[in-house]
């Protein structure tokens, strides 16, 4: 009894806390997924920030990460922020690295003036937008100081943006060329942000001797990190590539190992990155696109998902992580270069709202892969801020000198200001995108049916009269009435008149409405196509000709009318009527016809078995009459419902043992003496016995 004196089985450690609370939270999730993301389209990203603030130490105190790594249990900035940075490291390399991998093939090539236009114009936009709320906002704060800290709000999360545009809502309704923009911009531009990043420390760091900034961030910044994590990442992917290649085609490789490519080569690419001092994530998308450029490993692991269960994993333990670290006391801190709640409210609607929208609306004409308005709205407001915004703002409060007490120059106000604020913007960011998207519906679609069937009706059998319908939007000659030639003054010299201009418009409008005929006559039959109607224009989006992974859209502006958007209303709702009529007679009808249906074939191929290949005087003869005579009342059909003939079937059955088609019963009928029985006979009820059995 001595010994029990040291025995103490529970012992409540926080990691071993942490694995059980985040244990049990992914567990019940999963349970609860389907009607979670599918019925209430929220991603996975919101319910674990919800989860991490309810366990963090300003709700639940259950978990304080920020005491993780200290000795006497207090917070330990420089620890938690090497903890936060690798974490969150980890988790958006894997992220950009799946994004690389998951384009079409050869996106980056076919589309680089749409992300070009991404990158450089739009980002900038926002990158100085932004920089000019909090330098309005937060009044302790310099515009270079506000520069470095909206440097970590320009660019697009990626692992946000995957949680809430990857969604199933999203999936129905925002066209997949719209998709793939947001996903190649997200994967990119947390690396292009380094450099928005780096002119604000640089500055900051040396503010004295601004072109020697200058130079250091032009020369180590953009010639060595970021041109080499380009050239290093395509490199690794390449080369990782052609050796998959070369090793399935010589039967080398199992497919277990395709899917660990995902983790191996993000963890190759970002250890080799860091060792040479380059920009890490941009070296993992590169990575990720340059080893899927020919879609050879798309196709190899399309049956895998193995990177959907790998980003749910991360996306729900990042996204706790930063719920329980959100240092809501430092949210109302006047100390912290005058931050108060109301002013993060004000600053956090205004960066959300004018960050990327105004640009956005302003340019998209001159962005290939934005075809509409509408499209253009949702770009400019699905632009969320993260996990890659908590890793950037992270690793600046490491690049930069952290006070000791009082913040004594901008360098180290920035420190102390940049965490604080990111954060708030992020929680804001992870709420309102992550729960807006079925608010945001692009085109009215109806997804029970094809798109391209309903809307091929409203362009081509919507009216009730033969002809196109672009007929019935031309000016009509009523009987009665003057026919009037030309009313206009004589036009001057070298333009047209105001008839001709007329002619000229109705003739390009007529060509468009043939053109746009043309193409969903040629693509009805194709499920894989996809139309819509945004005003009074005709939406098309169909796979590319060169590359059926990738998709294009083609807008046929003007070519619809109200009498016709009308048309298409009612014929959208008679389709679906129709759908929902055929759905529920098949659910009804079907599975009763096929169960009299099953059981007429399986009594009448045990009696042509029977019959066949049971001779007299054997033990399966013997058998036979035994279990023929164990009467078995047949399978009542409904009335409407007539089974086929025996004759009929009588040559598709097969011998169950041999695997041959049983003769004909032409040829067997007299040797073997089969009767076949047809519906009205009297005695279909009574057992049939091979003639020579009954003797």
């Amino acid at each position: 009894m001595g010994g029990l004196h040291n025995f103490h089985p529970f012992e409540i450690s926080t990691p071993h806390l942490a694995y059980a609370i985040l244990g049990a939270y992914v567990a019940v999730f999963m349970m609860f997924s389907l009607f979670i993301k599918e019925r209430l389209y929220i991603g996975e990203a919101v319910t674990s920030t919800v989860f991490g603030i309810i366990i963090g130490p300003y709700v639940g105190n259950g978990l304080d990460f920020r005491t993780w790594g200290s000795n006497d249990g207090q917070a330990d900035e420089e620890i938690t922020n090497e903890i936060i940075l690798e974490v969150t490291r980890i988790v958006l390399a894997l992220g950009v690295f799946a994004i690389g991998v998951e384009l079409p093939k050869q996106y980056m090539r076919k589309h680089w003036k749409s992300i070009f236009m991404l990158i450089i114009p739009i980002m900038s936009f926002g990158w100085v937008i932004s920089a000019a709320f909090i330098y309005a906002l937060i009044p302790d704060l310099t515009y270079v100081s506000s520069l470095t800290i909206a440097a970590t709000l320009t660019p697009t999360d990626p692992i946000l943006a995957a949680a809430v545009i990857g969604g199933k809502f999203a999936q129905k309704h925002v066209p997949s060329h719209a998709r793939h923009l947001l996903f190649a911009e997200s994967g990119c531009n947390d690396g292009a942000a380094f450099p928005f990043l780096y002119i604000g420390i640089f500055l900051l760091l040396s503010p004295s001797d601004v072109p020697y900034a200058v130079e250091e961030w032009f020369l180590v910044t953009w010639l060595y990190e970021v041109a080499l994590g380009i050239f290093l990442g395509a490199l690794i992917g390449y080369c990782a590539r052609k050796l998959m290649k070369f090793c399935e085609g010589r039967n080398l490789i199992d497919r277990q190992s395709f899917v660990a490519q995902y983790v191996s080569l993000t963890l190759l690419t970002i250890g080799i990155g860091l060792i040479l001092g380059s920009d890490d994530l941009l070296a993992a998308f590169s990575c990720g696109t340059a080893f899927a450029w020919d879609g050879f490993f798309n196709k190899a692991t399309e049956e895998s998902h193995f990177s959907s269960i790998l980003d749910l994993l991360f996306n729900c333990a990042c996204f706790i992580f930063i719920g329980a670290l959100a240092p809501f006391d430092a949210f109302n801190d006047p100390s912290l270069g005058g931050i108060t709640n109301w002013r993060l409210v004000i600053l956090g609607l205004c960066i959300l709202l004018c960050r990327r929208l105004p640009i956005m609306l302003a340019l998209y004409k001159w962005i290939p892969d934005v075809k509409t308005f509408r499209e253009a709205c949702f770009a400019g407001w699905f632009g969320p801020m993260g996990v890659g915004a908590v890793f950037i703002a992270t690793l600046a409060a490491t690049e930069l000198p952290f006070p000791e007490g009082e913040p004594q120059n901008q360098a180290e106000l920035v420190a102390v200001t940049i965490q604080p604020i990111v954060w708030f913007m992020v929680l804001v960011s992870t709420f309102i995108h992550g729960l807006s998207i079925p608010f945001f519906s692009l085109g009215r679609r109806v997804n029970t049916i094809r798109q391209t069937t309903s809307f091929g009706n409203t362009l081509s059998r919507a009216s009730l009269t033969e002809g196109n319908d672009w007929l019935h939007r031309m000016r009509q000659v009523v009987p009665g009435q003057d026919i009037v030639i030309n009313r206009d003054d004589e036009a001057e010299k070298g333009s047209l008149t105001q008839s001709s201009s007329t002619q000229r418009k109705e003739s390009e409008l007529e060509g468009k409405a043939a053109e746009a005929q043309k193409v969903l006559d040629e693509t009805s039959d194709d499920p894989r196509v996809q139309s819509w109607i945004e005003g009074n224009d005709l939406v098309i989006e169909r796979p590319r000709s060169d590359n059926e992974d990738d998709t294009e859209a083609t807008v046929f502006q003007n070519v619809v009318s109200d009498d016709m958007r009308e048309q298409g209303r009612h014929s959208i709702v008679a389709s679906v009527a129709l759908e929902i009529e055929k759905e529920i007679k098949d659910k009804l009808l079907i599975p009763i016809s096929e169960q009299a249906h099953k059981s007429q074939d399986i009594q009448e191929g045990n009696r042509k078995y029977y019959a066949v290949n049971h001779k007299p005087g054997t033990k399966e003869s013997i058998a036979s009459k035994l279990f023929q005579h164990r009467k078995t009342p047949p399978a009542k059909p409904e009335q409407s419902y007539r089974p086929p003939s025996s004759k009929d079937s009588f040559n598709d059955s097969i011998d169950k043992q041999t695997g041959q088609s049983i003769a004909s019963p032409e040829s067997n009928s007299n040797s073997a003496g089969i009767r076949f029985i047809d519906e009205e006979d009297p005695n279909r009820d009574e057992p049939h016995i091979h003639p020579a059995d009954k003797e």
